[in-house]
């Protein structure tokens, strides 16, 4: 019997142990802390796949041929289900409101009749950080933008950003990981994008209003 230990094994612990440093952070300081907190989250998850994607390609032949649930089955289960449900969320979203306007390019990537490239983000509530919506786009991949805000109660809310918002502030906002960071802020019934050295910046009229990006 083989008793190789897997590094897939080692994430969970790895991931808990993340979680519990950025716990510590985020109560010894304000917004800047809190929003420093969640790119470490985000960049420990791409570490992670990227060592379970490592792992899995040194497996034998037959390995490849689990299912899915089986392959994952040490990944931290939240990650696996953030993703995927991601992606199920934002496919689903452009056939239901979008539908022929836009094709897919490449991943979160899609292109509508004006040629230009539209990127959608996702982004779920969660119940320690309500209120806020933290996603992120490919750096320089993108003319105009949708970010998808999932409420915890499953309401979905399109953010819809055209050419001429992007070009105001595009350039400050947060990068890590070769992507664009939005940190999106709902308060009082009125939304706002956080952007670094400028302030929240009003969006209220570009939800649902799709008739700025198809």
């Amino acid at each position: 019997m083989n008793n190789e230990q897997s590094p897939l094994d080692e994430l969970p612990i790895l991931r808990k142990k993340l979680l519990s440093e950025i716990e510590v952070a985020l109560k010894q300081g304000g917004k800047s802390n809190f929003y420093e907190a969640t790119e470490r989250l985000r960049s420990g998850d791409s570490l992670l796949e990227q060592v379970a994607s490592l792992w899995r390609g040194q497996q034998s032949p037959l390995a490849s041929k689990t299912t899915t649930e089986e392959s994952d089955g040490n990944f931290p289960a939240d990650y696996i289900s953030a993703k995927a449900r991601g992606e199920r969320v934002r496919s689903n979203w452009v056939n239901s409101n979008l539908g022929r306007a836009v094709v897919n390019v490449k991943g979160a990537l899609y292109r509508n009749g004006r040629g230009e490239i539209l990127g959608i983000a996702y982004a779920k509530e969660a119940e320690n950080r309500k209120d806020r919506w933290f996603s992120g786009l490919p750096e320089k991949k993108y003319q105009i933008a949708v970010l998808l805000c999932e409420s915890i109660n499953g309401k979905l809310v399109a953010v819809c950003l055209p050419q001429d918002f992007l070009a105001r502030y595009k350039q400050k906002f947060s990068k890590a990981n070769g992507q664009d960071k939005f940190n999106v802020i709902k308060r009082g019934g009125e939304w706002f994008l956080s952007v670094p050295a400028t302030g929240e910046v009003a969006i209220t009229e570009n939800i649902n209003k799709f008739t700025l990006i198809a």
